[in-house]
């Protein structure tokens, strides 16, 4: 399959790491005197992502086979869970090796509540910039998942190296022809990544180094695949501790609701016992 070609695409490293919450406090301390001199780059906010495959699942599977040249494709909204009136970003993620490359292009959002009907995101991308081969790739995918999660960004003082730390991770399968509801998961588990260009590769490589924590493939669009789908053990077997399931009524619009209840509950749960 040819790779589509973008506007600017960021051609870097990501080194991933999944550690838990008692590892997080450790991981901030080691953040904020690490010698490269880490400062936060911007302000925390939740990242919402809704993912496309082909009908056969060909990404998906592509990434569970460890295929080398492998590819995402999403759609991205920042903020509220509900895309209402949000700024809409379509992006095609490639992996080759150990190289990502991301092209990315502006969405008009004048359908409020259409991103699951494939022919309205055609539309979308139709009327933006993107190449004729992008809107060949969009014309044949169909939504397969949505996921969200609260990210934090970090920039080394020499603006070489980023790091940022996702927590609060959902994932829902988009209803559809089978199922209308929106079912999905909640996994307390915290995703670190260290990102850098490839042109900076032997810095980014020296500053990662000195983080103690193993480093360790993960995808989050194969962690809801398999989750959501049952087409795999290694979500679902190794991280079943960290993992709740969750049930809303419309495409994530009460997920912050819902996470304050949950932790409340949490709350009352240690006061009782």
């Amino acid at each position: 399959m040819s790779t589509p070609r973008g506007d600017h695409p960021d051609s870097r490293y990501e080194r991933k790491m999944r550690v838990t919450h008692a590892e997080l406090h450790f991981l901030e301390a080691l953040i904020r005197n690490h010698a490269a001199r880490f400062t936060e780059a911007f302000p925390t906010r939740f990242v919402n992502n809704l993912y496309f495959d082909t009908p056969r699942q060909t990404f998906y599977r592509d990434h569970v086979n460890g295929v080398p040249e492998r590819h995402k494709v999403r759609i991205r909204w920042y903020g509220d869970a509900d895309h209402d009136h949000a700024a809409l970003q379509l992006e095609i993620k490639s992996k080759k090796g150990w190289i990502v490359k991301k092209r990315c292009w502006t969405l008009a959002n004048s359908e409020s509540n259409g991103l699951l009907d494939p022919l309205i995101v055609l539309k979308l991308v139709e009327r933006s910039e993107c190449p004729r081969l992008v809107c060949e790739w969009i014309r044949g995918l169909e939504p397969t998942l949505i996921n969200r999660y609260r990210r934090r960004y970090y920039r080394s003082g020499d603006r070489k190296v980023r790091v940022t730390i996702d927590d609060d991770l959902c994932y829902f399968r988009p209803p559809g022809r089978l199922s209308r509801s929106m079912d999905g998961y909640a996994d307390d588990a915290i995703i670190v990544e260290i990102k850098f260009d490839s042109r900076h590769a032997a810095i980014g490589r020296a500053v990662s180094e000195a983080f103690p924590i193993p480093l360790s493939k993960n995808s989050k669009y194969v962690t809801g695949m398999e989750l959501l789908g049952g087409r795999g053990t290694t979500a679902i077997g190794r991280f079943s501790p960290l993992v709740r399931p969750l049930a809303f009524p419309r495409i994530l619009r009460r997920v912050a609701q819902k996470r304050r209840d949950v932790a409340k509950l949490r709350e009352h749960e240690l006061v009782h016992r």
